[in-house]
């Protein structure tokens, strides 16, 4: 009985930059973009391909990978076909690309070949005949309705590389020049002339050195046996070929091996070896499984976050209190930090703004620059006049960060002075100073730290960790966010920073983020989310408050017929619409009082009445890749996190009440709740018109899934299974 080959009609191998490809047979080759970024040389034009895209590699055609990025992992995949078409003055070849043929790089297609990826890579030796085939035909038919054509016979070229490459590909076939001949469609007579005329040898002897080349690598960097390597380069007779090689070498072919060995080892199987272990470190997802004991929650602390408005051209438009509205409604508002600069806006505009703020409920943070003693008794007569306007309970609730470029014993006195006269219209208002960046004031703050009379008069020090741009650097900017995605060394920095205080004095963390005050297209991505959650689970207990950004996507009589989506850090577009940032503190919000455990992407709590809340995220770091190109495609955001891994987490939950169990599974990530990629499913238009941005916010929303499970021995189970970038909140309420 004939053993079944799994994988006959399947061939997968790695490549990498520099490499040529071929293909001179009836076989349907792809070379198929796992990661990164490809250029590729065709006959006359190069294309660039990215994630999950791929090209046919044309027949009788070398093409060549010029470049690849370095996080770029790219398969040649080879599919057997027989072609079934009987015209004889035609053939059926498979040609183009997903590009040129409209497909998207999730398309059924393109996921059938990643698939085919990870089988083989991940499952070879235990995938059955059935899975490998199923997939195997259904590739092969998607690529016959799209990529397979007829052309003339004749329309092959003759050439010296096709010639070289045909050979080199099948030069262990009983090749003949009748058959290299029936290949090009020309006579034996032209073909011989041909090879005369270009390569000054006979057919025969331009084979024999081409094999005689290939076995010398194979007997230099294998330990083959001899005889096997002489079949694989194609000699049909022993005695023939130890003639043929003692005369060319003048040496027998063991003797020439042990003379010419460069490494112990069959190098094919090595590398083969190494492409297995680089896809599985590549792909293969992480696990983590964990056991809870519910009986031992503890009282977590509420967080308290500062929303920030730095922008004083928002104060006092329409637009501006409805954005803080819809906010409002998904978020609570406790602080709203802003400038108060009476320079730049008249006070009939904060009037309008703190009446607003008040009707609310949301506490006003005021930021003042200490540097004009002028525009501080401005300042300090303003906010004279709002506590007659509103009182001293209201006034107590205000914060008041002073600001000044350098410390100095002139700008600690006019601190003092004016929270001396803040302080005696109420005792309880919040007096702190500011402007201290964890990445370049660390002199500054020690410099604070030296007036040690200063401590009774502060009631907090702001400080913010916003990346610096560093100049000549042409990528400086994503140089620093590559840095600041690494929010586990960030949190180390901040550590670091805290510990110059030496002071009782608590801290406030005024705004964080990855980018500062430049554009960038990653503020508008799915990857905001996991980030801004790594972020506060590694800090916030840090800090009597945390503060974000940016509230808004910044508003501006300049912006205002910008693109919906150019790159800014705030929880909404410049329209309204939501995005991840702003989910992400949503489901930060619905967690229980009661911490039962916290773990590196995963939160558990519970109201200890029967509800139970898992939080977990898949965030990742940025890689290189991400500062190394100017132009960034949101389509790839996948290529520039650290591991493109899914995440599987086994949650056990211990000493919970019996019963049934409503379960609610609320998911975000690049396909759910990402009001860019939302956007891109239905217009490549930048701006969108009233009728656009309602069908939008309709559709915005993260994806919501519910079942039921039934709890008998006190135990509860849930798997779950998140993509690179995702965020699940997992909701269990115990029906009664």
């Amino acid at each position: 009985m004939t053993k079944t080959k799994i994988w006959e009609n399947v061939s997968i191998i790695q490549l990498k930059a520099k490499d040529a490809i071929t293909n001179f047979t009836e076989n349907a080759k792809l070379v198929y973009v796992l990661s990164g970024k490809i250029e590729v040389a065709f006959d006359d034009y190069t294309m660039t391909f990215g994630l999950g895209e791929f090209f046919v590699v044309p027949n009788f055609i070398t093409v060549k990978i010029l470049n690849a990025e370095r996080s770029s992992r790219f398969y040649a995949m080879e599919f057997a076909y027989w072609s079934e078409n009987e015209d004889k003055g035609k053939i059926d070849v498979f040609e183009g690309d997903s590009k040129s043929k409209g497909e998207a790089s999730n398309s059924t297609l393109s996921q059938s070949l990643g698939r085919m990826l990870r089988l083989y890579y991940l499952e070879k030796e235990s995938a059955s005949y059935w899975e490998v085939n199923a997939l195997y035909f259904q590739i092969i038919s998607k690529l016959e309705q799209k990529y397979l054509v007829k052309l003339e016979g004749n329309k092959w070229q003759l050439s010296v590389e096709n010639i070289e490459a045909y050979l080199n590909q099948n030069i262990s076939e009983d090749l003949s020049l009748e058959g290299l001949a029936e290949v090009f469609y020309v006579s034996k007579q032209s073909m011989s002339r041909f090879m005369k005329k270009h390569f000054d040898i006979s057919f025969s002897k331009y084979l024999q050195e081409k094999r005689f080349e290939k076995l010398e690598l194979l007997l230099a960097t294998s330990d083959t046996p001899i005889n096997s390597l002489v079949y694989e380069v194609g000699f049909k007779n022993l005695n023939s070929f130890n003639r043929l090689f003692r005369k060319k070498y003048n040496l027998s072919p063991r003797e020439w091996r042990q003379g010419h060995s460069k490494e112990v080892g069959n190098s094919t199987e090595t590398e083969e070896k190494l492409s297995f272990d680089d896809f599985q470190s590549f792909m293969e997802d992480s696990k983590s499984n964990f056991s809870f004991n519910a009986n031992q929650s503890k009282k977590s602390q509420s967080p308290k976050y500062i929303w920030n408005l730095l922008n004083l051209e928002a104060l006092g438009d329409y637009q501006t209190y409805r954005k803080i509205k819809f906010i409002q409604s998904k978020l609570t508002l406790d602080t709203l930090r802003f400038p108060l600069d009476l320079q730049k806006k008249e006070e009939v505009y904060f009037d309008s703004f703190l009446d607003f703020l008040e009707d609310r409920q949301i506490k006003p943070y005021m930021v003042i620059d200490l540097s004009d003693s002028i525009s501080n008794n401005r300042s300090l007569n303003y906010l004279k006049s709002l506590y007659q306007r509103y009182g001293a309970k209201q006034f107590s609730q205000y914060y008041i960060e002073f600001r000044s470029q350098v410390i100095s014993q002139e700008t600690v006195s006019e601190y003092k002075r004016l929270c001396f006269a803040l302080k005696q219209m109420s005792s309880d208002l919040q007096c702190g100073f500011g402007d201290f960046n964890i990445y370049a004031d660390k002199d500054k703050m020690e410099q604070l730290m030296g007036y040690s009379d200063l401590e009774d008069s502060i009631d907090f020090i702001a400080i913010e960790a916003l990346p610096i741009v560093k100049e000549p650097s042409l990528y400086s900017s994503r140089e620093n966010i590559v840095l600041g995605s690494n929010v586990k060394a960030i949190s180390r920095k901040i550590d670091d920073f805290l510990a110059i205080s030496r002071t009782r004095v608590p801290f406030i963390l005024s705004g964080y983020n990855l980018t500062a005050d430049n554009l960038d297209d990653i503020n508008d991505s799915a990857y905001k989310s996991g980030y801004c959650l790594a972020f506060l689970e590694h800090n916030e207990d840090k800090f009597a408050k945390i503060g974000y950004a940016s509230l808004l996507d910044n508003w501006s009589l300049e912006l205002a017929n910008s693109a919906e989506f150019i790159g800014l850090s705030g929880l909404v577009t410049k329209s309204g619409l939501p995005k991840v940032e702003l989910f992400a503190y949503d489901f930060k919000s619905r967690l229980q009082d009661y911490l039962i455990a916290k773990e590196d992407g995963l939160i558990l709590t519970t109201d200890r009445a029967g509800s139970y809340t898992i939080l977990a995220h898949n965030h990742q770091k940025l890689t290189d890749y991400y500062s190394s190109s100017r132009d960034i495609n949101l389509h790839e955001s996948q290529n520039y996190v650290f591991e493109t891994q899914g995440r599987h987490l086994q949650v056990e939950l211990t000493n919970i009440p019996n019963g049934t169990y409503q379960v609610t599974f609320t998911i975000l990530g690049p396909n759910d709740g990402n009001a860019l990629d939302e956007a891109r499913k239905y217009t490549a238009l930048k701006q969108f018109d009233v009728r656009m941005l309602d069908f939008l916010k309709s559709r915005i929303q993260p994806t919501i899934y519910q079942k039921q499970v039934q709890v008998h021995d006190s135990k509860l189970l849930e798997k779950l299974i998140l993509k690179p970038l995702e965020v699940i909140l997992v909701e269990f309420r115990r029906l009664l």
